[in-house]
């Protein structure tokens, strides 16, 4: 009997505890509720958490998408100006299947073209998630309003801009609103880069590249859900070569010494940290206070494989003739010497 007695105790106690526990729960739950009320609608109002994008099959209909963390309702609303003033051109509100409103975290509403819209036509639209419990205000596309068009999806006006040894950067135009993407590579679209704004014009850049040296790439616009590309195009850029320090070593005359008729040959090379640089163009000319006189072969060369640009010089007049060597982009200038009997 006692021992039945204390079961009963325990029971009881068990049961007391419980109560206790889940009454707090819901004070917690109550207070915690209160306190949203008592804060502004837009102080915590929920974002669209995915588009709103849209697809459009050209000419045929649009298909918009967007996502929110709760299920809501949702409806579109096109306009024929960006701020959404005036009679919607069309909308459509989700619907379930037995025709009322549908509520529901991920939305898609397609709209055929034809009727509502004409084909090849920019229009702006306006998403409108609502709060089936009438708790939140409504989320809200703002404005200016996205645009779309509803013929083929392109992007324009692309250029490579602010173009350097290392970098460069890559805008663009569209009439679809995405997600920037550009893919580059030397050979293949191997390296990626890519931007986070829902938007139709974007503007990315490129890093960790290599000097002088042509790039291929890709740059689209992608759903902001899907992730696929809505519209792309292709170009190609080069990077900026670096301009080596240009140094003339090695001035050169042979024969040194020269009788009046005879021809010697004058060179040098251009180096740059010790190596030869082809492709310099070198000026060759004779000093006017040269005590001698002579004719040069060419007055502008360029250096060779091997970095070396020679002329010749033909003795006309007995003295010391001397022939300068410079260039715009050597960092040194010399004076080579040669003497006429």
């Amino acid at each position: 009997m006692a021992q039945a007695i204390n079961c009963r105790r325990a029971l009881a106690q068990e049961q007391h505890t419980t109560v206790k526990r889940e009454w707090a729960r819901l004070l917690g739950a109550l207070a915690a509720a209160a306190l949203l009320l008592l804060l502004p609608a837009e102080a915590w109002a929920l974002p669209f958490t995915g588009g709103p994008s849209v697809r459009v099959t050209p000419n045929v209909q649009v298909e918009f998408r967007w996502i929110t963390d709760y299920a809501w309702y949702g409806k579109v609303e096109v306009f024929d100006n960006p701020d959404g003033t005036g009679t919607p051109v069309t909308g459509k509100q989700a619907l379930d299947l037995g025709g009322l409103p549908l509520a529901a975290t991920q939305q898609v509403v397609t709209i055929p073209v034809a009727g509502p819209f004409a084909p090849d036509t920019v229009y702006f639209f306006k998403v409108t998630a609502t709060d089936p419990n009438q708790l939140n205000e409504d989320i809200v596309t703002p404005t200016p309003l996205p645009p779309l068009f509803t013929g083929a999806q392109v992007l324009s006006n692309v250029s490579v801009q602010s173009i350097t040894t290392n970098s460069a950067t890559i805008a663009w135009e569209s009439n679809v609103i995405g997600l920037g993407k550009v893919a580059f590579g030397t050979s293949s679209f191997d390296q990626t880069v890519q931007d986070a704004f829902n938007i139709t014009n974007h503007a990315l850049e490129l890093t960790g590249l290599q000097p002088g040296t042509t790039y291929q790439f890709r740059v689209s616009n992608r759903h902001a859900i899907d992730g696929d590309d809505l519209a792309s195009t292709t170009g190609q850029f080069t990077t900026a070569a670096v301009t080596p320090t240009v140094v003339f070593t090695g001035p050169h005359a042979e024969p040194r010494v020269i009788q009046v008729g005879q021809i010697s040959t004058v060179s040098i090379q251009a180096r740059s940290r010790g190596n030869p640089v082809p492709g310099i163009v070198v000026a060759f000319s004779i000093d006017p206070s040269s005590s001698g006189a002579g004719t040069l072969s060419g007055l502008q060369v360029a250096t060779d494989s091997t970095g070396v640009a020679r002329v010749q010089l033909m003795a006309i007049r007995s003295g010391l003739v001397y022939v300068t060597v410079n260039s715009a982009q050597a960092f040194n200038s010399l004076t080579i010497p040669v003497v006429i009997r």
